[in-house]
């Protein structure tokens, strides 16, 4: 019974160990208000594709799922129209 006791421990601490790990090094999903800032300046503060300016959302061209940071490069405005449409329609790819 001690041995059990002793390997469950050990592996609930490698798990602990593992998931601060991930934790830590992880990239925040969270836009900084600068970047947003930059962002709607170079657009004019409007959508990317029909130059509405209400509402306006923050689209990564590449997906966030798949590394993509969150640079002004890599971030686009889109109105909840056109944000939707990329989302489901492109496979979330905005070119």
């Amino acid at each position: 019974m001690a041995l059990m006791d002793i390997l469950f421990w050990a592996l609930i601490i490698w798990a602990l160990y593992h998931l601060i790990k991930w934790l830590r090094t992880r990239q925040k999903r969270y836009i900084p208000r600068e970047v947003k800032n930059a962002v709607l300046k170079r657009y004019f503060n409007m959508c990317a594709v029909c130059m509405e300016n209400t509402f306006l959302e923050f689209h990564h061209r590449k997906p966030y799922s798949d590394n993509g940071d969150n640079s002004e490069q890599n971030i686009v405005p889109l109105c909840p129209k056109h944000h939707a449409m990329v989302t489901r329609y492109t496979g979330d790819k905005f070119e």
